[in-house]
């Protein structure tokens, strides 16, 4: 990475955006904070910019800050967006405009003359109602007009104060993603640091664009399934093994609906089928050696003791070793299991961002791959 730094402040491309302006950049860049079960994304709003850090989510394609007035918000450090204050918001005022048709089963329009607006929830009890408008993101130095934009009056749950809403990275053309796509070669990366590593300052990069991209050794590489009106990413996971020995056979993917499990940055557990999630557990005990602590709320152990790299095998060779940070959490001096059943809430399995740990991740979509590469993602930032 060090090398390609030095060779790119020599070499600059002219990056076409939205607006058909051009742009002096070697790469769309921002850094990522982490903060409890989340990772957020700094980010500029408006004109003259405000600073937000808004939730990274692959699992989700609108994206939104709080804004005044707020009916109902929650609390944020940052101050709440003022679309009142910035020359460049342009609210959407017709429900039928194209852009507005963008948001599809988010619309939230009670008659035709009335401007553009959403309601989005999420699985983990977040909920967003505003309006959506077209505004300017400036994005690690580099402005972006024209970006489709939700402004949340009402927004209901419990946020780490650092956040102030979500950046939507599915492919569809309402997230920010899918909206520069095209100009970046429809290419992004980022390195998520540990929630619970020695550095609790330790910030880390996304990159959009393939410029900065290294590809090499420990560099490993799977399909990437996308679904029918699906702005979401899927993988296909064959199987899981516990220590050296122990394999366990992922659920055979339905021929219908490629892939077999969502890549998602938003979701800090993952879910398995029932009958994986009980073989795995089954499998821990064996290589453990011991049951694990008689306790109501999970799969816990003293937090001392020994867990076994637990490796997820996807698609085209992808072997994941995952480390004991990348499967459990700390909770009250044990550690419990942070993968759940694949339930009603969560219909389908779900790679949540904690075995995303310390692994460059890349996601080619033209090129249908993603790439993991392990990586100190402490030591995986942006530079001046």
């Amino acid at each position: 990475m060090s090398h390609s730094r030095s060779r790119l402040s020599y070499l600059k491309s002219i990056l076409k955006l939205p607006n058909n302006h051009a742009a002096e950049t070697t790469a769309i860049r921002s850094t990522i904070t982490v903060v409890p079960s989340a990772y957020l994304m700094e980010i500029y709003v408006g004109t003259p910019p405000v600073k937000q850090m808004m939730e990274l989510d692959t699992g989700s394609d609108l994206s939104w800050t709080q804004c005044h007035p707020c009916v109902n918000c929650f609390e944020q450090n940052q101050p709440i967006f003022n679309s009142d204050q910035s020359s460049s918001y342009q609210v959407l005022r017709s429900c039928y405009s194209s852009d507005c048709l963008k948001l599809r089963r988010h619309i939230d329009c009670t008659r035709s003359n009335e401007k553009c607006k959403y309601r989005i929830s999420y699985g983990n009890g977040l909920r967003s109602k505003g309006e959506l408008a077209k505004e300017t993101y400036t994005v690690g130095g580099t402005s972006i007009e024209n970006i489709l934009h939700g402004c949340g009056h009402e927004n209901i749950r419990v946020f780490d104060k650092q956040s102030s809403g979500v950046i939507g990275l599915g492919d569809s053309p309402l997230s920010f993603f899918g909206q520069i796509r095209n100009s970046i070669g429809g290419m992004f990366s980022y390195c998520l640091v540990p929630e619970f590593g020695s550095n609790p300052n330790a910030r880390s990069m996304i990159s959009f664009g393939n410029n900065e991209i290294v590809y090499g050794r420990g560099m490993m590489s799977t399909t990437l399934f996308r679904r029918l009106y699906n702005a979401y990413y899927f993988l296909k996971l064959e199987s899981i093994s516990v220590g050296r020995y122990r394999t366990i056979q992922m659920i055979t993917q339905s021929i219908t609906q490629p892939g077999n499990i969502l890549i998602d940055t938003s979701a800090l557990l993952s879910y398995l089928p029932s009958v994986v999630l009980e073989n795995l557990k089954e499998a821990l005990i064996q290589e453990i050696g011991k049951r694990p602590l008689n306790v109501s709320d999970g799969f816990c152990y003293e937090s001392n003791t020994y867990i076994p790299t637990i490796t997820f095998h996807f698609a085209d060779g992808a072997d994941l070793a995952l480390s004991k940070m990348n499967i459990f959490i700390s909770n009250r001096n044990m550690l419990c299991l942070a993968i759940e059943e694949d339930d009603d809430d969560h219909y389908l399995p779900i790679f949540g961002n904690l075995p995303q740990m310390n692994f460059l991740i890349i996601y080619n979509i033209p090129g249908r791959k993603v790439y993991f590469k392990p990586t100190d993602c402490s030591r995986h930032i942006i530079t001046t």
